[in-house]
């Protein structure tokens, strides 16, 4: 059974889940962030589909991504038989699993040819409560606060003294913050200065995501990242909301997300590429 993004959304909500939910709440945001165009599922029961899906994420680009979550093969094949038909031999196909499902994928062996993907799979990080977070020492000269239209001029000049990219840094972060409340950007002070910012989005019910932490390159690796994600953190925790560092896509990522204080589920996962096999008429 196909069901949309709307209809997964209230079951996530309903049942508090929090890791690897793939729904999004505002998919006009989601396109704009992630590329993303489209999000499907296929389940087995309307009433409670999270016991058994397929998600379909599609791109801008044309790219597919998979996220299964059962090893019920007829359902896995009802979703795949739609990949096959809604798309093309150009088209790439990834496809993750947890590695416990993964023989499940026998039954498109017909349909594709699943290659192993030398990229690791990216765990989820959260924090339920504030007894998890690990503070930072407070220190007069470091300072986080909430950005708002009065920094652009700051931004500006700290951009431009550092030599930062202006698609990376700068005052152009703040047009990217919509009244709506749904996106927040917090800038990291070091004597007055800003060298950094994180950028977190409330994509879905209480959950808010870390989509982006930046610190300028000449102050890296002295922990000043840990500051914006504590002052992040507790606002998001003070709120009742849940912080999520959804797919810390690299090892560095990872440890800062750890040494916070976020949980992730370390249940082994494989990622694979399909490639379409021709039906020979």
């Amino acid at each position: 059974m196909r069901i949309d993004n709307q209809s997964m959304l209230e079951a996530f909500a309903s049942n508090d889940k929090l890791k690897y939910y793939n729904a999004c709440k505002d998919l006009s945001l989601c396109a704009v962030d992630y590329k993303v165009v489209e999000i499907q599922y296929f389940v087995d029961c309307h009433e409670n589909p999270l016991d058994d899906y397929v998600g379909i994420n599609r791109y801008w680009d044309g790219e597919l991504l998979i996220f299964v979550s059962t090893d019920r093969t007829d359902l896995i094949r009802e979703a795949l038989v739609y990949v096959y038909a809604h798309s093309d031999e150009s088209s790439q196909i990834q496809l993750r699993i947890p590695a416990k499902y993964e023989p499940a994928l026998e039954c498109v062996d017909d349909l594709f040819t699943a290659t192993p993907c030398t990229a690791p799979w990216c765990p989820v990080y959260y924090m339920r409560s504030m007894q998890q977070l690990k503070s930072v020492p407070a220190k007069p000269n470091i300072a986080v606060t909430i950005a708002t239209e009065y920094d652009a001029g700051a931004l500006q000049a700290s951009r431009l003294q550092y030599g930062a990219d202006p698609d990376e840094f700068g005052e152009k972060l703040l047009s990217f913050l919509p009244p709506d409340g749904t996106v927040k950007l917090y800038l990291l002070r070091v004597d007055g200065e800003i060298i950094g910012f994180l950028r977190a989005e409330n994509l879905y019910d209480n959950i808010w995501e870390i989509g982006w932490i930046y610190v300028v390159p000449i102050h890296r690796g002295k922990g000043y990242a840990m500051y914006l994600v504590d002052r992040f953190s507790r606002d998001c925790l003070l709120i009742g909301g849940i912080p999520q560092y959804n797919y810390a896509v690299n090892p560095a990522s990872a440890r800062l997300a750890e040494k916070c204080g976020y949980q992730c589920d370390r249940t082994p996962k494989r990622q694979v590429t399909l490639t379409k096999i021709p039906i020979i008429c």
